[in-house]
């Protein structure tokens, strides 16, 4: 059990201590996935900025287009903004637009780039998405073995202080990967699974735990009188 625990610790610590030293705020505009996200830019006619309307067009990864040359004004700032609503895009995926200035007759286009992620935050190095589903499934064999050791502590009723607090620190471990997960992984699938265990893991991590722990300690009381009897 204790393996387990101290695998699972150096699982999440290690990706969670190098996303810190590799994710740097140099990345292309990030939007979170079903919220409007705000696409500011400048649009150039030859050198100098556009005062006229200004034409975007949005594709997915795929090439396929989701706006489709739209005018844009400027702003007072002479720079533009699109507002764009992530719930009507696909997938979480890099994208990439196009914009030209109304009055360059399409001649000069610049190109502009954003991602679309589960949280609205830059999305680790690969190795370390690896790290994170790792520790996602060790977490799920903990989880279980762990149930496993409660059905077998309420058979044998020798489950003491010690195993509790194994129960909580599991429970305890996933409020921490749900937490790291929302800030640097962004995984829907373990935030789903980490929202899951929480709702049901206060009742087999934490209820149940204490409700064996006091029915095997009232059972070593009784026995023990009965030997001093």
């Amino acid at each position: 059990m204790r393996i387990f625990l101290l695998s699972l610790f150096l699982l999440i610590c290690l990706p969670i201590t190098t996303a810190w030293y590799y994710v740097t705020p140099s990345e292309p505009l990030i939007c979170q996935q079903d919220t409007n996200c705000t696409i500011h830019f400048g649009c150039i006619n030859e050198t100098t900025l556009c005062t006229v309307d200004c034409n975007l067009s949005i594709y997915d990864p795929r090439g396929n287009i989701l706006v489709n040359a739209e005018s844009i004004s400027p702003e007072p700032d002479g720079y533009y903004s699109y507002l764009m609503n992530t719930s009507l895009i696909p997938e979480l995926d890099y994208y990439s637009g196009l914009i030209y200035c109304g009055d360059s007759g399409g001649g000069d286009m610049e190109e502009i780039d954003f991602i679309v992620t589960y949280h609205g935050r830059t999305p680790p190095p690969d190795f370390i998405q690896v790290l994170f589903i790792l520790a996602f499934i060790l977490v799920l064999c903990v989880i279980l073995y762990t149930i496993f050791l409660l059905v077998r502590h309420f058979e044998s009723k020798d489950m003491d202080l010690l195993d509790v607090l194994y129960m909580f620190g599991i429970y305890l471990t996933v409020f921490s990967l749900k937490y790291f997960n929302m800030e640097y992984m962004g995984s829907y699938i373990i935030d789903t699974f980490a929202d899951l265990f929480i709702d049901i893991g206060s009742i087999t991590h934490i209820i149940l735990p204490i409700i064996v722990f006091i029915i095997c300690f009232m059972k070593r009381r009784v026995e023990l009188k009965e030997e001093n009897v």
